[in-house]
């Protein structure tokens, strides 16, 4: 029970299973299948044969059955020709089996019966005429609604004189179906129809309405073969037309004998009987020897799909023991073996992303080099690398870094400028992986450093940046046989990788020239509205940052408050030029006009969502620490730090500057005023640093004269 189980839980036990089983009943099916059909469309042609004869010898036995009666008829009318006529009203005193009634038609219309019942008003026709008159008989029929169509045999009284009336007897249909039922074989039934679709007879149980649409459905031949489905089931039919049209000027009847299907393959179902036996009782010897095999080739299998499991895990130490003494024992040390493989590579796979992770997260040329002379001799085995990369001035000169293996005495590697001829440039730019062996000719340049170091072989690989030579990798070998082939395939992907990286590092720095421009440009927009304010936007931005370093801000904080010290006065586009160049004091009117410049410029900056980190920066620049500053009217730390350092910033380069209204003042004026305004209109620790910016004027401050004479242009907007 337990092997039953194993096997059928096994997918290679029911497979193995399946293939004895399959080889064992193939065969036998296939050669059964044949054997089946064989029989079976012999069997059918056979009992098409039986039928198409069958229905043929009834045709045959009707139109014989015609014959004796029409020559029954013949020798009536000599016998009665001359023989007495009988009295008015009187009848002959004759009957036969054959016939219904006998009766001669005169030409006046008046019948004279031999026997039977008078056959009822009739008027032949004139072909019908014309057939009797050419000594032939002629049938004909009448529809009874009481009962079947009577059927008629009319011939001439006299075939010398035709005109002298016609002799009619009625046939007796039940003659000629006891000549058709005789006719008739094992297991068969007929059918008979006029060519109107009216059943005439059959032998069978079969539904009229049924039979007559399957032989409408036949096609128009004289004899055939068909199938269809009756009250009893499938039946097999042929059919044979009784041809009455030439000899009796009569519509042909269909004669149509069936047998029922299941009779006609009552030999196939026997054989198939025999034939399941025998699937039977090969299926369990199939089964008895597969078993003993599968028992064979399970455990191995099981030991290897473990191994597989462990493989799968990243468990690749674990070892598969198989001692089956087969092939599978081979199998199984091949398989640790190929585990001890995929253990390196996927070691080496690992330390390749590394490495290749390390390069693309680079965003400067320095990272990069340094990524790869820092990392790349965990993947590649050899004895040093270059990273040569070219400048972009297209003249040919470059830029080499060298590091040896770690732990050698050229580990840490230097840096050296190296010229590549034009021809070494061509070389490069058609040749995508470059062996280089102990030659003088081609990149002395470039590999004369490292040859120095005792490397012999070298191979280079140059990679590009927008179809544009960009560097070139160079990995020195101690050896004169060079990287093997997956060495360098790893050494090629880094390269790409390093171009990628070469990239989006120069598309990095393109891009941030191009902002920090495009916020230079904004900020001498503004400027230059007024002479005097020229260049105040990028001071302040300066200012602002040496006092951001000195307070130990980060690298992203500094960068803000650099954008927002080139903006910081960005809301002044509006401003009228008039009004910034006045050398007078401002009314209260005009100084409302110059109070809305912050807010604009946070509004005039907020639809771009790079900026929002800054917008607070220049909407408050203008907020004084006590409150008195504009527009929100903020204090103490309620005003953002960039914002308080800008404040100063902007007061500082506001005071040293020149005005139209006022001159630039000293150094140690500026600081002293900025000095005093700690606590009130600045924060005191940005007031501190600014002075420690300045220390040998900060004595010289303390005891300057006031920072501003009563009446002058308040110097704390002057900004």
């Amino acid at each position: 029970m337990k092997t039953t189980k194993s096997i059928i839980h096994s997918i290679v036990g029911r497979r193995i299973l399946g293939l004895f089983i399959a080889c064992a009943l193939l065969p036998i099916c296939g050669l059964a299948f044949l054997t089946l059909r064989q029989v079976s469309v012999k069997l059918q042609e056979e009992a098409q044969q039986r039928l198409k004869q069958t229905s043929k010898n009834i045709a045959m036995s009707i139109l014989e059955g015609l014959s004796f009666i029409q020559t029954e008829m013949e020798a009536t009318r000599e016998n009665w020709r001359n023989s007495p006529r009988p009295g008015a009203g009187e009848r002959h005193d004759r009957h036969s089996p054959r016939l219904k009634s006998f009766s001669l038609l005169q030409p006046d219309g008046t019948a004279e019966i031999l026997f039977g019942a008078p056959p009822g008003a009739r008027q032949l026709t004139d072909t019908q005429q014309q057939h009797l008159a050419a000594g032939k008989a002629c049938l004909f029929s009448t529809t009874d609604a009481a009962g079947p169509p009577r059927l008629f045999m009319a011939m001439a009284t006299d075939r010398e004189r035709p005109a002298r009336g016609v002799l009619i007897g009625e046939i007796n249909t039940a003659y000629l179906w006891e000549l058709v039922d005789s006719s008739l074989t094992y297991q068969t039934a007929v059918t008979i129809i006029n060519p109107l679709g009216v059943l005439l007879y059959s032998s069978q149980p079969l539904s009229a309405e049924t039979m007559t649409r399957t032989v409408r459905e036949l096609p128009h031949s004289f004899s055939g073969r068909f199938e269809f489905d009756s009250e009893t089931g499938p039946q097999l039919a042929s059919y044979w037309s009784v041809l009455f049209k030439a000899e009796y000027l009569f519509d042909d009847w269909l004669v149509v004998v069936s047998t029922p299907k299941h009779e006609a393959f009552g030999t196939v179902k026997t054989f198939t009987w025999t034939f399941v036996l025998v699937i039977l009782f090969t299926l369990l010897i199939a089964y008895f020897f597969s078993s003993v095999q599968i028992r064979r080739i399970l455990v191995p299998l099981t030991k290897l799909q473990e191994g597989t499991g462990n493989v799968g895990k990243g468990e690749f130490s674990r070892r598969v023991e198989i001692s089956s003494g087969d092939e599978f024992e081979e199998v199984g040390r091949s398989f640790n073996s190929m585990a001890d493989r995929l253990a390196g590579h996927f070691k080496i796979i690992e330390d390749t992303s590394n490495v290749v992770r390390s390069i693309l997260i680079a965003d400067d040329e320095e990272k990069i080099v340094a990524a790869v002379l820092g990392n790349l001799h965990s993947v590649i085995d050899c004895h040093l690398i270059g990273l040569s990369l070219l400048d972009r001035d297209e003249t040919g000169t470059a830029r080499t870094y060298m590091a040896g293996r770690p732990g050698g005495p050229f580990e840490k590697g230097n840096q050296y400028q190296t010229v590549f001829r034009q021809e070494e440039l061509l070389r490069l730019q058609n040749e995508p992986e470059l062996l280089y062996i102990e030659s003088d000719r081609y990149f002395t340049g470039l590999l004369s450093p490292m040859k120095s170091q005792g490397a012999m072989t070298f191979n280079l690989l140059p990679f590009f940046v927008q179809d544009q030579l960009a560097g070139v990798l160079v990995l020195g070998n101690l050896s004169l046989w060079g990287q093997d082939h997956e060495g360098l395939f790893r050494a090629r992907t880094i390269a790409d990788q390093v171009a990628v990286a070469l990239a989006k590092a120069r598309l990095m720095k393109e891009h941030e020239q191009l902002n920090w421009g495009t916020l230079h440009a904004l900020a001498r927009t503004v400027d230059t509205k007024s002479r005097w304010t020229a260049g105040h936007s990028e001071r302040v931005a300066a200012i602002a940052q040496d006092i951001g370093r000195l307070l130990g801000m980060s690298g992203k904080e500094l960068d803000q408050l650099h954008r927002a010290g080139l903006l910081h006065d960005i809301g002044k586009i509006g401003v009228s030029e008039k009004l910034l160049d006045k050398d007078s004091g401002l009314t209260e009117a005009e100084f409302a006009l110059i109070r809305e410049h912050p807010a604009k410029g946070a509004l005039i900056l907020e639809p771009i969502n790079a900026f929002a980190e800054i917008l607070p920066l220049i909407a408050e620049h203008h907020e004084r620490f006590n409150g008195a500053g504009y527009p929100r009217g903020l204090t103490g730390e309620d005003i953002s730090f960039g914002a308080r350092i800008l404040a100063v910033a902007d007061v500082y380069d506001a005071l040293i500057s020149e005005r139209p209204y006022r001159e630039g003042w000293e150094l140690h004026r500026v600081l002293s005023y900025i000095e005093k305004q700690a606590g009130a209109m600045f924060d005191p620790v940005v007031v501190q640093t600014l002075l420690t910016l300045h220390p040998d004027h900060v004595r010289q401050a303390s005891l300057a004269s006031p920072c501003f004479e009563p009446g002058a242009a308040d110097p704390v907007f002057s900004g």
